[in-house]
C-alpha cells in the first residue's frame, strides 16, 4: 500500500507550476522519475460539488506519448466539466496558459489585422482589447468570445489525440497516480472517460503495460470501456491487481490467471505466448464479451474453467495436469458460456484404461461453428490400449452448430483408430470418440490376401502363345499395377500394389489320345508385390513386401478346333508388414486349380482369316487360416474361392507367323475377398465384376525353334478398381 506522510504532500502542495512550467519537465513524453505534479483547481462548481487536485505520479515508469502530452498540459480544462460558462476563462488564470496559447495563433493566423498580430506576445497576453482588436468584435464580447474558442480548441486536441499510453513494465510500487478525488489513496486510478461528462468531448483511450517486474502494491483502476491492460513476460496475474479494463491483451507472455474471477469488458486477447489457467483448487473463469485465442497462443487449461463470452480459438489448448497433481486427471472440463468459433487445436486426454473411460470436456453453452482438430493423448500409456467404451469430448447447442467444426488430428494410434461422430440429443450436438480395432496395415493384409490369388494365375494361351505342339521349354513374365480400395462399415483404405512373376516351364512330354493330342509338364512359379495402403483422411501409410515360390503341374488336350487346359500349383508366401510398431512377418500358402475350356472357329477376311476363340476357365483357390502377430483374431472370411472367366479371343490368321490379338473376358469373383478384426469386415471392394482387355500378339518367330509372345491387359472393376500389366513370354522347341 503507497502512502504519502504529512511532510511529502506538505512539499507537493507547494510544487504548483503552471502549465507552462510543467510542460518543461516533460521530456519526449517521459516522466522523471519519483516527481509529483499538482494542478490545484480550487474551485466551485455550478452543483457545488469540489475538484480539489489532479495529480500524477510516476516511479520508474513513463508515460508515452500519443496524445499523453497534450493530455497533460490541457487537463486543467477538466474545469469545463461541469463549470459556468462565463467563469470559465475570466476567473481562472491557469486554464489560458497552454490552451489559450494554441487559441491564440489560431486567431492571429486568421486575423485581418496583420501588423497587430506582429506585436502581440504570445507568452503575456493579458488585455481583452488586444483580443477583440484580432477578433473585430466588441471589447465586452471578447472573453465570451474567447471561452468558445477555448471549448473548440479543447474538443479539436481530445479528438485528435484520444489514446495514450501508461508504461509501468519494470517499475515499483506505487506506480502510477492520477486521482481527481483529491488526497491519497492506495488505489491508483488510470485516466478514464468517466473525467470528461460531456458528449461533445472524446474520452481518452488508456493502455497500461505491466511485465513481470511491475509490482503493485495496491491496484491500477479504471471506468474506461476502452481501456487496454497489455501484459508481457511471465508472471501472475491477480484480478484485484486491475479493475474496470475493457480489455486484456497478453502479449509473448507465460502468464498464469490464479485469481477465481477475472472481467474484462469487452475483450480478452491472448496474442501468443502461454496462458495458465489455474485457479488453484476452485473454479475459475474468464468474462468477457469476446475471447480470442491467437494462432500463435498456447492456453494450458490446469484445472476446471469457465470462459464467460464468446470465443475464437485460433491457437492451441492444451488440457494439462496441475503442477504436483497425480497423473491420472483426465477429467477437466473447459465450459464456453457464448458461441465457440476456431481454425485452430485443442489437446484433449482420454484414459482408455479405465471402465468407464475418463477424459477432458469442452461445454459449449451456444453454436460450435469453424474447424477445429482435436489431438488425443494418454499420459505415457497412449492410445493402444483396447476399450468399447465411448466418450464425449464436445458438446454444443445443435441449433447453428457445424458437425464438422471439431475432427481428430490423428485417428490411427498402432492397430487402434478412433472415430469423432456426432450425435443429437435433447437440442444439443455432441462429438463422441470411440475406438475400432483395425490393425496399422490391415489394408495390406487384405491386398496380400488378393494378390496372392492372382500373382502366378494364367490362362492356357499366357503359357502356350508361344508354343508349336513340339515338346520344349517357355518363360512367362508379367509386370503389373494395381490400385484398389479396402473398406469396412466406417472406413476406407487406399491400395496400390506392384507386382513381378517369373514362371519357368518344361513340356515333360506328349502323346496322341482319342484323335487328339495329350501334352503335359511342370513349371515353377516366383513372384513378388509390394503395397502401400493409406487410410482415406489420414497421413500414416503403411507398407508390406511380398514373395512367393512355387511348384505346378499342367495338361492340354487339344483336338480339331477345341480344346480342354488345366493347371495345378501350391505356393508359399513370405509378407513383411511395416507399420509405426516395427516389422511384422508373417507366411500364407495358397493351392490353386484351374479348368479352362476354349473354341475356334474362322471367318474368311479377304485373303486372310479371323480366329474367334470363345472361352472359359474357373479357378479354385483355397488359403489355409494364418496368423499376423498382433493381430488377435484376425481370420480371413474365406479360405475358398471360386473365379469365372468367360470371354472371347479373336486372331487374325496371316500367311506370317505374326498374329495380332484382341480378347475380351468378364471376370467374376464368386467370394469376397475379406478378413474378420474384431467383429469389422474389411474387404476388397469393386472387385466382384472385372472386365478385361489384352491387346497383343502370338508366336513372333526369333530364331530357329524360339518363339515370342507378349500383351498389355487392364482389368477395369468398381470402387476405383484398377489393374494394368505388361506380359511376354518365349518359347523354345527341341
Amino acid at each position: 500500500m503507497m502512502r504519502f506522510d504529512e511532510e511529502e504532500q506538505s512539499s507537493v502542495d507547494n510544487v504548483v507550476p503552471n502549465i507552462q512550467e510543467s510542460s518543461k519537465l516533460i521530456n519526449n513524453g517521459t516522466i522523471e522519475s519519483s516527481t509529483f505534479y499538482s494542478f490545484n483547481m480550487d474551485v466551485d462548481n455550478n452543483e457545488g460539488a469540489r475538484i480539489n487536485e489532479l495529480s500524477l505520479r510516476v516511479a520508474s515508469g513513463k508515460v508515452v506519448n500519443k496524445g499523453m502530452l497534450d493530455y497533460l498540459k490541457i487537463s486543467d480544462m477538466t474545469e469545463y466539466m461541469n463549470y459556468s460558462e462565463k467563469d470559465s476563462i475570466e476567473n481562472h488564470t491557469i486554464v489560458p496558459s497552454y490552451l489559450m496559447r494554441k487559441v491564440l495563433q489560431d486567431i492571429l493566423e486568421k486575423t485581418s489585422d496583420k501588423e497587430s498580430a506582429k506585436t502581440v506576445d504570445l507568452r503575456n497576453i493579458n488585455s481583452n482589447a488586444v483580443i477583440a482588436r484580432l477578433l473585430g468584435i466588441p471589447e465586452d464580447k471578447a472573453a465570451d468570445r474567447l471561452h468558445e474558442l477555448a471549448k473548440e480548441k479543447h474538443k479539436e486536441i481530445m479528438s485528435r489525440y484520444g489514446e495514450f499510453e501508461v508504461d509501468l513494465r519494470s517499475g515499483e510500487s506505487g506506480i502510477v497516480l492520477i486521482d481527481r478525488r483529491g488526497g491519497y489513496s492506495s488505489d491508483f486510478d488510470v485516466p478514464y472517460a468517466r473525467w470528461f461528462e460531456r458528449e461533445d468531448i472524446k474520452a481518452p483511450i488508456t493502455k497500461v503495460f505491466v511485465d513481470k517486474e511491475t509490482k503493485i502494491n495496491g491496484s491500477v483502476s479504471t471506468k474506461g470501456a476502452d481501456d487496454t491492460l497489455i501484459v508481457q513476460g511471465s508472471t501472475n496475474i491477480e484480478n484485484s491487481k486491475f479493475v474496470g479494463f475493457g480489455h486484456l491483451v497478453a502479449r509473448n507472455a507465460d502468464w498464469t490467471l490464479s485469481d477465481k474471477d477475472f472481467k474484462f469488458g469487452k475483450t480478452v486477447t491472448f496474442e501468443d505466448g502461454r496462458i495458465h489457467l489455474n485457479k488453484n483448487g476452485q473454479v475459475g473463469n474468464i468474462t468477457s464479451g469476446t475471447i480470442t485465442n491467437g494462432k500463435d497462443a498456447l492456453i494450458l487449461v490446469e484445472t476446471d474453467y469457465a470462459l464467460n463470452g464468446n470465443f475464437t480459438n485460433e491457437g492451441n489448448i492444451h488440457f494439462v495436469s496441475e503442477p504436483n497433481s497425480p497423473e491420472d486427471d483426465t477429467k477437466k472440463n473447459l465450459t464456453i458460456n457464448g458461441n465457440y468459433s476456431g481454425n485452430g487445436a485443442i489437446k484433449m486426454r482420454v484414459n482408455v484404461e479405465k471402465s468407464p473411460i475418463t477424459n477432458d470436456k469442452v461445454i459449449i453453452s451456444e453454436t460450435a461453428t469453424g474447424n477445429t482438430k482435436i489431438e488425443l493423448a494418454n499420459g505415457p500409456v497412449g492410445l493402444k490400449v483396447r476399450t468399447r467404451e465411448k466418450a464425449t469430448l464436445v458438446e454444443a447447442k445443435a441449433e447453428g452448430s457445424n458437425k464438422n467444426a471439431f475432427s481428430l488430428e490423428k485417428s490411427s494410434f498402432g492397430p487402434y483408430r478412433y472415430l469423432l461422430s456426432t450425435v443429437n440429443e435433447n437440442g444439443k450436438i455432441k462429438w463422441v470418440l470411440e475406438q475400432r480395432f483395425i490393425g496399422g496395415g490391415v489394408g495390406n493384409i487384405v491386398s496380400a490376401l488378393s494378390n496372392s490369388q492372382q500373382l502366378f494365375a494364367h490362362t492356357y494361351y499366357d503359357r502356350t502363345g508361344a508354343a508349336k505342339n513340339d515338346q520344349g521349354v517357355w518363360v512367362r513374365l508379367g509386370h503389373q499395377r494395381k490400385e484398389s480400395q479396402i473398406g469396412s462399415s466406417d472406413s476406407t483404405i487406399t491400395s496400390n500394389s506392384t507386382l513381378s512373376h517369373l514362371q519357368i516351364g518344361y513340356d515333360i512330354g506328349s502323346f496322341a489320345f482319342k484323335n487328339g493330342q495329350l501334352s503335359y509338364g511342370a513349371y515353377v512359379n516366383y513372384g513378388t508385390d509390394n503395397t502401400k495402403t493409406q487410410f482415406i483422411g489420414e497421413s500414416e501409410k503403411n507398407r508390406s513386401k511380398l514373395k512367393g515360390y512355387g511348384l505346378g503341374l499342367y495338361s492340354s488336350y487339344v483336338k480339331d478346333n477345341w480344346y480342354l487346359d488345366g493347371w495345378l500349383s501350391y505356393n508359399k508366401f513370405s509378407n513383411k508388414l511395416f507399420t509405426e510398431e516395427g516389422i511384422n512377418k508373417y507366411d500364407m500358402k495358397a493351392l490353386q486349380a484351374s479348368a479352362e475350356l476354349g473354341y475356334q472357329y474362322n471367318i474368311p477376311v479377304g485373303s486372310q482369316q479371323l480366329a474367334i476363340k470363345p472361352q472359359w476357365q474357373l479357378i479354385y483357390t483355397y488359403i489355409p487360416n494364418f496368423d499376423v502377430a498382433g493381430f488377435d483374431g484376425l481370420k480371413a472370411e474365406n479360405r475358398h474361392y471360386l473365379t469365372s472367366r468367360l470371354g472371347v479371343r479373336l486372331n487374325l490368321e496371316t500367311a506370317y507367323q505374326f498374329k495380332p490379338f484382341v480378347e475380351l473376358n468378364w471376370i467374376y469373383n464368386m467370394k469376397d475377398t475379406a478378413i474378420n478384426l474384431e467383429d469389422e469386415k474389411f474387404k476388397l471392394e469393386g472387385n466382384r465384376h472385372l472386365k478385361e482387355v489384352k491387346v497383343g500378339f502370338e508366336r513372333l518367330g526369333l530364331a530357329k525353334n524360339a518363339y515370342l509372345w507378349g500383351q498389355v491387359l487392364g482389368r477395369f472393376g468398381t470402387d476405383k478398381y484398377r489393374e494394368y500389366a505388361v506380359q511376354a513370354g518365349i518359347s523354345y522347341q527341341f
